[in-house]
């Protein structure tokens, strides 16, 4: 797994894929689960944004910067 803090607010994380269900995943490393507030049963969105790569913007569900 490739994770890589670029600065205070954006990581790089390796998108997975699980092998038998061929699903897409990521892991949040633990230091940026605890820099955002966000626990292991908390419901996130991704939106994804083309910038030359493939990039995803992640909030929590329900916060109050929608």
């Amino acid at each position: 797994m490739e994770v890589k803090k670029v600065n205070n607010n954006t990581w790089l994380i390796e998108v997975q894929e699980d092998r038998t269900t061929k699903e897409k995943y990521i892991h949040l490393p633990p230091e940026a689960l605890a820099q955002m507030g966000w626990y292991e049963d908390d419901t996130l969105e991704w939106e994804i944004v083309d910038e030359g790569i493939v990039t995803a913007i992640i909030k929590k569900k329900g916060d109050s910067n929608d």
